[in-house]
C-alpha cells in the first residue's frame, strides 16, 4: 500500500509540475498578444476602421425561456458601435413570456419561410420580421431535444447569409466596441477561420436599456469565484495559446465563425452539451485535413459579460454537462493526438488541452485520495500535507495576481484597490473548498461519461 501511495503521489507531483510549467509559459505568451490588443484598442480607432471596411455580420442567439434578459441582450447589440450587423433571434420553444415580449417590443409581422433547411434541425414554427428594426428577425421553433442552443445555432445558421457568423448567448451583454474589437482580430490574421471574445461575469452588475452601469466582481460568493476563474481562463489561457494557432475551446456567449466552414462541416453537434468547444476542435480537425493552414484566434479586447450559477447545484449541474460534453469532443478527434499531420495543434495545442484541461481534475482528485491514504496510514506528516497545500495556494495566488495585473495595465477592467484584496481573498477561499467540489465534479462527470459509454449512451 505504501509503495501505491507514494508512486502515485509522484506521479501526481510531476503531472502538476509540467502543468505548472506549461501554465506559466502560457503566461509569458500571453503578456505580448495582450498588450498588443490594449495598443489597437487604445491607438488604432477601431470603430471607425471597421465602419468603413463594413463587413456584414449575423449574429443569432438563441432564447428558452430568456424573458428577464433577451431585452438587454439585443438592446446591447443594436447599440454597438459596428452597425452593419444583422440578428437572428431563436425562440426555442419558450414555455414563458419570451415570444410575446419580443413581438411587443419590435413590432414582429410573420413573413414566409423562403430559407433552405440544409442543416437538419427541431421543426420551425414561424418567421418574424421586425418593423421597428430591419436587421432583427425571430425564428420560432419547437425545443431542441438535447436542450442546449446547438440546435437554434443550426436553425439560425440556415437562415445566416453573410459570410461571417456570430454565437451568443440571451444573458449576454456585449459592451459597445466588442463586436468591432472582435472582428478586427478576425479580419486582421490571414486565414482565421474562428475567434473568440474575453467574457467577464456579469451578476451582481447593473444593466440598463444593454448598458452596463457597473463593471465590478460580483458580492455573492459562488458568481465571484467565477469571476475570477473567467479571468484566468480568458486573459492568459486563451491568449497564450494564440501562438498555438488557437485554443480548442471558446464559449458560444461570444465567438464568431466563417459561415461556409461551419455549414461545410455540417453545423453544431446539436447532441453535444459543450458544442462551442466540439466545433471548434472540429474546425482544426477537418481543415488540416484538407492541408489549410487556418487558426482561430483569442481577441482580449472584444468583451462580453455573462450571467454564470449562482447556486452549487447550478453550478454542478453546469460543470457536470460541460465537462462531459469535453470528454466526447476529445473522444469524436482523438486521432488528432499527438499526431504530426495535424502540426502544432495536433502535437501541442490538442494534447495540452486533453491532459492539462479535460482531465487535470481526474488528477487531482486522484491526488487528494492519494493524500488521505498517506495520511490514514501513516505514510505523510500533516506538515508535509501542508507545504503540499501551500504550494499549491501560492502558485495558484501568483499566476491569479499577474492575471488581475495584467488585466490592469490593458483592459483596466476591475483597477480598484480593493478588488486586489478580494482577488487574493477569493484565491484563498477557492483554494480550500471550492475548488475540492470543482474538482469532484468534474471526476464524478468522468465516470459518468465513462459508464454511460459502456451502456452505450452517447453522454
Amino acid at each position: 500500500m505504501e509503495t501505491v501511495v507514494l508512486f502515485i503521489g509522484l506521479m501526481t507531483l510531476i503531472y502538476f509540475a509540467l502543468l505548472a510549467g506549461w501554465y506559466t509559459f502560457l503566461m509569458l505568451s500571453a503578456f505580448p498578444d495582450i498588450i498588443s490588443h490594449y495598443q489597437e484598442e487604445k491607438y488604432g480607432n477601431l470603430d471607425q476602421l471597421m465602419n468603413d471596411c463594413s463587413v456584414p455580420l449575423t449574429m443569432v442567439i438563441p432564447a428558452f425561456n430568456e424573458e428577464k434578459r433577451i431585452l438587454n441582450c439585443l438592446y446591447s447589440l443594436l447599440q454597438s458601435t459596428y452597425k452593419n450587423i444583422r440578428i437572428i433571434v431563436v425562440n426555442d420553444g419558450s414555455t414563458d413570456e419570451t415570444l410575446n415580449i419580443l413581438m411587443n417590443e419590435f413590432s414582429l409581422v410573420e413573413v414566409p419561410p423562403v430559407i433552405h433547411q440544409t442543416l437538419p434541425t427541431s421543426a420551425i414554427r414561424h418567421y418574424y420580421q421586425s418593423q421597428r428594426y430591419e436587421n432583427l428577425m425571430v425564428i420560432d421553433k419547437d425545443h431542441g431535444p438535447a436542450g442546449n442552443g446547438a440546435d437554434c445555432h443550426n436553425a439560425g445558421l440556415n437562415a445566416t447569409t453573410t459570410p461571417i457568423m456570430m454565437t451568443i448567448d440571451a444573458d449576454t451583454i456585449v459592451e459597445p466596441d466588442g463586436i468591432s474589437n472582435i472582428l478586427y482580430g478576425f479580419l486582421s490574421h490571414r486565414h482565421c477561420i474562428s475567434a473568440g471574445g474575453s467574457l467577464y461575469v456579469l451578476n451582481g452588475n447593473k444593466v440598463e436599456h444593454g448598458q452596463l452601469v457597473t463593471k465590478k466582481i460580483p458580492s455573492r460568493f459562488i458568481p465571484a469565484l467565477q469571476s475570477i476563474e473567467y479571468l484566468r481562463s480568458f486573459t492568459y489561457g486563451r491568449a497564450g495559446l494564440n501562438a498555438f494557432a488557437g485554443a480548442l475551446c471558446y464559449p458560444g456567449a461570444f465567438t464568431i465563425f466563417e459561415t461556409k466552414a461551419l455549414k461545410d462541416f455540417g453545423g453544431f453537434d446539436a447532441d453535444n452539451f459543450s458544442y462551442d468547444a466540439e466545433i471548434t476542435i472540429r474546425l482544426h480537425h477537418k481543415m488540416r485535413q484538407l492541408k489549410y493552414p487556418t487558426h482561430v484566434r483569442f481577441v482580449s479586447n472584444a468583451r462580453a459579460w455573462t450571467l454564470v450559477p449562482d447556486t452549487l447545484k447550478a453550478y454542478w449541474n453546469q460543470r457536470n454537462r460541460w465537462q462531459r460534453g469535453m470528454l466526447l469532443s476529445a473522444c469524436k478527434h482523438l486521432s488528432m493526438l499527438f499526431n504530426p499531420n495535424y502540426g502544432i495543434v495536433g502535437l501541442t495545442s490538442f494534447p495540452a488541452y486533453v491532459v492539462f484541461e479535460i482531465f487535470a481534475p481526474v488528477i487531482e482528485f486522484i491526488a487528494y485520495v492519494a493524500l488521505i491514504l498517506a495520511l490514514i496510514f501513516d505514510f505523510a506528516t500533516w506538515p508535509v500535507i501542508g507545504w503540499y497545500l501551500l504550494l499549491a495556494w501560492g502558485y495558484i495566488t501568483l499566476i491569479t495576481i499577474a492575471t488581475f495585473y495584467l488585466s490592469l495595465l490593458s483592459i483596466n477592467t476591475f483597477h480598484r484597490f480593493f478588488d486586489l484584496l478580494r482577488v487574493i481573498w477569493l484565491v484563498t477561499l477557492e483554494m480550500f473548498g471550492f475548488r475540492q467540489f470543482r474538482v469532484f465534479c468534474c471526476f464524478y462527470s468522468t465516470l459518468q461519461f465513462m459508464v454511460n459509454r459502456l451502456l452505450g449512451k452517447n453522454l
